[in-house]
């Protein structure tokens, strides 16, 4: 699958990404999509998510972008050449806890 920049793969997605959820999703640095890169940005969400102080509202966005970047991951899994590695690569990323 080619890779594209993260804003340009979010934005033709269907169902569309909800334009005031959109800016959660997009890092700082330019992200290309694969699988590496959605988890790591799912484990980037969880981390701010777990580590927010209090009850903040930016914690329960960052909560659903991590589920948003690993459902993103594994729906690029499933249309992957190897499905069974490729589902693998995600387990073994998102088994433990986020760095």
């Amino acid at each position: 699958m080619a890779k594209m920049p993260l804003r340009d793969w979010l934005e033709s997605r269907e169902p569309r990404v909800p334009a005031a959820f959109l800016g959660q999703l997009l890092p700082d640095e330019a992200e290309a999509v694969d699988i590496s890169s959605l988890v790591g940005l799912g484990q980037a969400a969880l981390k701010r998510s777990l580590t927010a102080k209090g009850k903040e509202r930016r914690a329960a966005f960052d909560l659903l972008a991590a589920d948003a970047f690993i459902t993103y991951a594994c729906e690029h899994a499933a249309r992957a050449s190897d499905v069974d590695s490729a589902f693998v690569q995600i387990l073994d990323s998102v088994g433990g806890r986020p760095s």
